[in-house]
């Protein structure tokens, strides 16, 4: 590649982030947007299920291998129930993990540094 088209690519490149924007903020800014808040949603996700292990755990007499027989307990009594029972204890299951969600999602809201500070305060915060 010589210097004159690259010269020219960067060029196009400019032109091409004028042009993407949406109502004035950039593309770049929604797709940072986008992965933070899929990155903070799987963290949650994640420790609504360790909330589910550590209970399994708790019952289990905090051993491996009492989880493993509360796992299979519970897999086996899911499986023997009819699917009226089934159906209400995934309505509950969805209802608790929500709430679970929405509590932890609470305590971790400061997870979130300011997105769209300006990138004189950015550059400050990073030193």
């Amino acid at each position: 590649m010589t210097a004159q088209a690259a010269t020219t690519a960067v060029q196009a490149a400019g032109q091409g982030t004028r042009c993407a924007l949406l109502h004035g903020i950039r593309v770049a800014d929604l797709c940072y947007l986008a992965l933070r808040l899929s990155g903070w949603a799987v963290v949650t996700t994640c420790c609504v299920v360790a909330v589910y292990a550590g209970f399994f755990w708790m019952l289990g007499q905090f051993s491996l291998a009492g989880l493993i027989l509360h796992f299979d307990n519970f897999g086996e009594r899911f499986l023997a129930a009819d699917a009226v029972r089934r159906s209400r204890f995934e309505a509950e299951l969805a209802g608790l993990s929500a709430a679970l969600f929405a509590l932890i999602g609470f305590f971790r809201r400061h997870s979130f540094p300011p997105l769209f500070a300006d990138k004189k305060e950015i550059s400050n915060v990073s030193k």
